[in-house]
């Protein structure tokens, strides 16, 4: 069984920058990472 962080890595490896600057602006304004990555999933369909 796959843990949620192994999943979100692997499923974000091919656009990590992307993700690493999304990170980046998430702490800035104190939202965490998964709350982002969960935004993009529901956004992307």
């Amino acid at each position: 069984m796959m843990t949620i962080v192994e999943f979100v890595v692997i499923r974000l490896k091919p656009v990590a920058p992307i993700a690493r600057y999304l990170e980046m602006i998430a702490h800035s304004y104190g939202v965490s990472a998964v709350t982002v990555f969960i935004c993009i999933v529901s956004l992307s369909g």
